[in-house]
Order: structure tokens, then sequence, then C-alpha cells
């Protein structure tokens, strides 16, 4: 799935056209890297719901206002000095100027362009107000503004999530063979290994899937072919720091530079194993306490608990049981295993490629 199509991005995008519909100027604020084409986006989107696009600009290095005239046409009257009001007048009602790659160098100087040409624009209906959406870049969120009555400042923040990138991936890694519940934990391991970070995440579906379970080889291996921006930090504005489903996550080459937080990289592995293998490990104990049934006498005591229904045990208890009572060999090798994976989850150490897709543990 095109990633402007996915819900994260896709619902930023519905909040700028709703701010735009709402009559508000918008400074839309993304990360120095890792947001690359949001101007783009936004004018397909809007253009696909019927908006007037009076114009779709680079920034330049002449003032703002200056840079509009020239960009948009606009002729300058006689004895008349170039003004925001002239330059409001000379727009279409009710049409949007985008002005794209806006960087923090040059920002004070749009920021107080976009203050008073939001000054001006109150004067106007809100439906016939030719509207700025100002896609600005790698600018501290603390730099950019308040909102103000015909003003709206959106930063990409938690706008993607876990979700965005396993629909992203998964089509890349549906092949027809893989069974959907692998394909399902591949993506889960790639999403939580790339964060928001799409191409990353581009590069994690392609490779050998073994090499995910090794994750500081493969994100080494990686950045030796996609190297990361030179100034990457650990801030919102260089993209190194971003809000993840509400958590503030590190990026992962960032992590990668630190050998000291190589750990927080397998626990990311561990985490993806945990959402999914957790409750499978779970019904497959449910089922061998159905299987068991019918072999093993109640109350049963263990120490000093006593349990009235099988299904209460848990998978070590029922290993145990399986090796008391010398049940078959497979049996016991099943439980066993199984008892094994859950202690190794249970205490954050993440399966080996081999463990997790182990038929003991996968099987119906």
């Amino acid at each position: 799935m095109h990633r402007w199509r996915l819900p994260g991005p896709q619902g930023y995008i519905a909040g700028v056209v709703r701010a735009l519909r709402d009559g508000f100027n918008v400074v839309s604020a993304v990360p120095a890297h890792g947001v690359a084409g949001l101007g783009d986006a936004l004018r397909c989107n809007l253009t696909d719901e019927g908006w007037m696009i009076a114009g779709h600009f680079p920034d330049s290095s002449l003032n703002p206002l200056d840079h509009l005239y020239s960009m948009m046409g606009i002729p300058d009257q006689d004895l008349t000095r170039r003004s925001i009001s002239t330059l409001l007048a000379g727009l279409e009602p009710g049409s949007v100027v985008i002005i794209d790659g806006i960087q923090r160098s040059h920002w004070s100087e749009w920021k107080q362009f976009l203050a008073a040409y939001e000054a001006v624009s109150r004067g106007v209906p809100r439906s016939d107000r030719p509207l700025l959406l100002a896609v600005v870049e790698g600018t501290p969120v603390s730099e950019l503004g308040r909102d103000c009555a015909a003003l709206r400042t959106l930063p990409w923040q938690n706008v993607v999530g876990e979700f965005d990138v396993m629909l992203f991936v998964l089509e890349s890694l549906r092949d027809g063979v893989r069974k959907p519940s692998k394909v399902r934990l591949l993506a889960r391991i790639i999403a939580r290994l790339s964060l928001w970070d799409f191409e990353l995440a581009g590069q994690l579906a392609m490779i050998d899937e073994r090499a995910l379970f090794e994750p500081i080889n493969t994100l080494r291996s990686i950045a030796e072919l996609l190297p990361p921006p030179k100034d990457l930090d650990a801030s919102w504005e260089a993209g190194g720091l971003m809000l993840f489903d509400d958590v503030p996550l590190q990026h992962p080459y960032l992590l990668l530079a630190d050998p000291s937080k190589h750990e927080i990289l397998r626990r990311r592995l561990w985490e993806a194993q945990a959402s999914d293998l957790l409750p499978l490990l779970e019904t497959k104990r449910h089922c061998w306490a159905q299987q068991l049934r019918p072999l093993i006498r109640v109350p049963i005591r263990l120490g000093e608990q006593t349990f009235s229904d099988i299904d209460e045990l848990e998978i070590g208890q029922l290993a145990f049981i399986a090796k008391q009572y010398n049940l078959k060999a497979s049996i016991r090798h099943a439980t066993n295993t199984l008892r094994h994976y859950r202690n190794k989850l249970a205490h954050m150490q993440p399966l080996a490629y081999s463990e997790t897709f182990d038929d003991d543990l996968q099987m119906n």
C-alpha cells in the first residue's frame, strides 16, 4: 500500500484539509528527514477534492512577499507598494497556495509573514479566503508559533504507527507461500525495527526473513546501503525522535550507533514476537489441556496446589504432568518445547527464527 494512503498519513492529510475547509491558513511542520514528499501528497489530495490550487512553489532566498508576488505573477500596480493586502486581493477567493520545503534558516521570515497574512485574512469571510499552506521542514515545534484565529499549526507527530508500517510491507511479504500468521509476524517485526521510517521498512521487507531475527547485524548491513543522514539526532526536528503509537522512541539508526543501546533493538524484536506468540502459546496450552483431559484424573495435586480442571494448569505444569505420567514421547516433547518458549518470552528473551516457526508452536 502506498504510504500516503495509510491510515496515519491519510489521517494527517485529512486534518490539514479540514483546517483549510474551516478557513485556516496552515503550517504543516515535518522533521528534516523521514517525511519527504508531503507537499506533493497534499497538492494531489486537494486537487482530487476539487480545491483550486493557485500555486505550489518551493521556498527561495527572497523575502516571502516578493517570492509570492514573483511566483504568482501578480503585477505591481502603479504607485502602489507591494503589501500583504494587495497580495491577498490578487489571489482567487477560496484558493490555496502551497509553499513547500521551508527550512529552519528561513522560517523566521516566513513566521513573521504568516502572522501578518493571518491578521489581514481575518477580514475576509472564511469561505472566500485565499489560504496559504506552508510545509516547514526541520524546525523545532517550540519555534513554530501558536495557533491564531486564521492560522493553524499541525506538526507531523504521532502520525505513523505500527499498523501503518505493517500495512505498508504486507504486500511485499505476501508471496503465496508464507502462511498469513507468518506474514503478520514478519510485518510486525519489521514495524518494530523500522518504526516510522518507510524506506528502512521497505529494505527490511526485501531481505531474507531469517535476518530479521538478528537485528543488529541486519540494520548494520542496511545502513551501509541506505546511510542515515549525517545530521540525524535524537530530536523531533531532525527525525530521530518521534511518538510512535503514543510512545516516544528513537530512530533505530541512533540506537545502532550506540552499542550500549543495542539491547533496545533486541527488545523491539521481542516485543513483536510477544504480541503474536504469547496469545498463540496460550491457545496451544489450551489445546494440549483438552487432549490430555481423558488421560489425567482430577483433582490434580502439584505441591500445595490442587486443580479440579486440567485447563487450569500452565504450560509448564502440563509439561511436568506429561513427564510424571510418562505419556507418549511426542506429547512430552511438544509440551516441554512450549514451556521453554513461554519461559524465554516471559523473561524478555526473543526466540530464534527456528524456534519462532517451530511446528510444535505453529501447527494447528
